[in-house]
């Protein structure tokens, strides 16, 4: 049995479910990292990215995406080489656009 909601409501409860998610997606992400020295301003982000991006894939998928962004990020701060910069940007791009590679 359904019953009828506001916008207002549904809205709420939206924004409760998003937080449940995010809480749920960062710390299995922390747990990934707990040995490598994150902190938790740089794990956020990625949470952030994955859960947003991805809001409607499965938690799994989401986890994966968080952790593939943390080590975009790494890899990207870390090479100086133009080329694979523009590859590696190429890939960020068709991962969140869900275009083919």
């Amino acid at each position: 049995m359904a019953i009828p909601v506001g916008p207002e409501i549904k809205e709420e409860l939206s924004e409760i479910l998003q937080a449940f998610l995010l809480d749920i997606v960062e710390d299995e992400v922390k747990l990934h990292f707990k040995d490598n020295g994150f902190s938790d301003e740089f794990v956020k982000l990625s949470v952030g990215i994955a859960t947003t991006a991805f809001q409607m894939t499965p938690f799994n998928i989401q986890c994966t995406v968080a952790i593939f962004t943390i080590y975009c990020v790494m890899i990207d701060d870390s090479v100086h080489d133009l080329e694979f910069k523009e590859h590696l940007n190429r890939f960020n791009i068709c991962l969140l656009s869900r275009e083919p590679q």
